[in-house]
């Protein structure tokens, strides 16, 4: 997809958030979006974004963005002719239930970027994204300094 590539950030951060938010959605129990409207939706969210140093903190910002788009309007129109709407056959239960997912990430990845410690930090983040995001050290850091970014 020529759309997806034009807007890729030199560092891959884009890229590495997809790919996070395709295993958030393989990790839950109901039909989430598709990784097409899961990249869309990233891709249009980080053109509104600026990007953090830290993974984490960006990819926490493109869910609050994903988030706020959503609020406004529920649609997710592919970049190209048809400009078809991927949530055009979303009823309110499947509607309501990826909120509500978006919303509890959202709200985890709030406290793990506060969280000192690695361990509790990366707990959060496996609760979305899974067995495959990687235990931290059960240590305390520096707020500033912290390693349980997403990617370390």
């Amino acid at each position: 997809m020529d759309w997806f590539v034009e807007n890729k950030d030199e560092e891959g951060r884009l890229v590495g958030d997809v790919k996070y938010l395709k295993g958030w959605a393989d990790d839950r129990s109901f039909k989430m979006p598709s990784g097409l409207a899961l990249t869309i939706l990233a891709t249009n969210a980080k053109n509104k974004i600026v990007l953090n140093e830290r993974d984490d903190i960006t990819l926490r910002d493109i869910l609050k963005e994903i988030k706020k788009a959503l609020n406004v309007k529920f649609e997710c129109i592919v970049p190209a002719i048809p400009y078809d709407d991927l949530f055009a056959d979303f009823d309110e239960d499947r509607k309501n239930k990826f909120l509500s997912a978006l919303d509890d990430f959202i709200i985890d990845a709030d406290k793990a970027i506060r969280e000192t410690n690695q361990l509790r930090a990366s707990r959060l983040w496996r609760k979305h994204l899974g067995d495959r995001f990687p235990l931290g050290e059960d240590n305390e850091e520096n707020h500033a300094a912290s390693s349980a970014a997403i990617g370390v």
